[in-house]
Formats: C-alpha cells, structure tokens, sequence
C-alpha cells in the first residue's frame, strides 16, 4: 500500500523534473508519428488494432498534459498568478508578458524610483518569478557575457534579456540580438531542452513592459530516453 500523499519516482529518475521531462519528450514523440496511425484509418472497416493504438495516444497524451499541470499548480497561490506560472511552461509568452505587465502596474505611482532604469525593473520581475515558484536565476556569467535572467521548466529553459528605453523606441529586438549574438544559449545546450530567447523592452513613458520578442534558440533531437 502506498500512502495518497507519496510522491512516487520511477528509479531511472533522480527527480521529478526529470521525470515530467521525459514524459513531455515521449508526448512529443508520439504526436510526432500521430499520422502513421491515422493514415491506417479506414471509417467502419479500421482495424480494432488501429482504433486501439489510436485511444493509447490520446490517453497518454492527456495523462502528461495532467501531470505538467499538477506539477505546475499551487494551491498557495491565487489563480491568476498561478497563469503566468503555467504560461511560460506552455511556451505562451505573450501571455506571460502581458501577466507580468499586469502585475507591474500594481505597483503604486507613489512608491516607484524617480529615476527608472533596467536594473529597476529587472529587479521587479525577479522578484515576482521568485514568488511565483518559477526558481529565476539573475545575472549568470558566461564566457561571452552576463546573461540578465534564465527560468528553466521541466520541458524547456528560457533566456531573457532586458533593455530599458528612455525614448519610447523598442529595444525588445536588440534585447533578443544580444542572446543569440553572445551565445548564451550553448551554456545549456547540454541539458537537452528547447531553449526559447525573449527579449523585453521596457518603456520610460509608460513604466511597463512595452515590447518583447521571442525566437528559439535550440531544439535537441528527441528522444523518449532523455
């Protein structure tokens, strides 16, 4: 018997990041060869055999979707905070950006610094990634530069760098040009995950976040052994 509140670990697994990895790369996996089973669908005439491998897929494809929501829930944290948690797991940056902004215009008028900069706001959404669970860590040096914020998930890591602009212009894309030009993104290539860069432009106007831009920067072969 086993305890409802265990966390149980496959042995091959030494944490449970690890585990949820490999059941997002075996997700992938099988929906990348989704279409060897339905080109063998043939309406009423389908072989049992077909029918049967085809709801498999859909069940494991639906267990790993509850697993990576489980895992990324927290009861301690209000709903729409816990959004923004799940937004960067599922690649939805433009959500992300847009909770992020939200949260960032809470801040009252009256108790911002007279005169903004990046390390300002980049302080801020630190902060709020670090209350969020979301584990962000600051300023890593590289041997080819200083990478302002990385957040990794169990599926993916993301590298942001942050530009401030005094002028109105959008620096979101030089942000993004910094990333890929100083390769900050090989530092993680050994760890086998999709790395994803995003580049935030921060507005003096409108002390928020004004622009972003998003590429991939790495996606590892896959494999359902990783």
């Amino acid at each position: 018997m086993v305890d409802a509140n265990c966390h149980i670990i496959p042995s091959m697994f030494s944490s449970i990041p690890q585990l949820l990895q490999f059941l997002e790369n075996f997700k992938r996996h099988i929906n990348d060869r989704h279409f060897l089973i339905k080109e063998n669908f043939n309406g009423e005439e389908t072989d049992m055999i077909v029918v049967d491998m085809y709801k498999i897929c859909q069940d494991i494809d639906q267990m790993v979707t509850r697993c990576l929501g489980i895992y990324m829930s927290d009861d301690s944290i209000p709903i729409p905070y816990q959004r923004a948690k799940s937004a960067l797991s599922n690649n939805n940056v433009k959500l992300f950006v847009e909770l992020m902004g939200s949260l960032i215009k809470n801040v009252p008028y009256n108790i911002h610094k007279e005169k903004l900069d990046e390390g300002y706001f980049h302080t801020i959404i630190h902060v709020i990634t670090a209350v969020l669970g979301m584990n962000p860590v600051s300023e890593t040096e590289t041997s080819d530069g200083r990478i302002d914020m990385m957040i990794e998930y169990p599926n993916r890591i993301f590298i942001m760098e942050f530009k401030y602009s005094k002028d109105g212009k959008d620096r979101s894309k030089g942000a993004l040009k910094q990333i890929k030009e100083n390769s900050y993104a090989e530092a993680y290539y050994i760890k086998g995950k999709q790395i994803e860069g995003v580049g935030m432009s921060f507005s003096q106007k409108t002390r928020n976040i004004d622009h972003f831009k998003q590429e991939c920067l790495y996606k590892p072969q896959v494999s359902i052994y990783q």
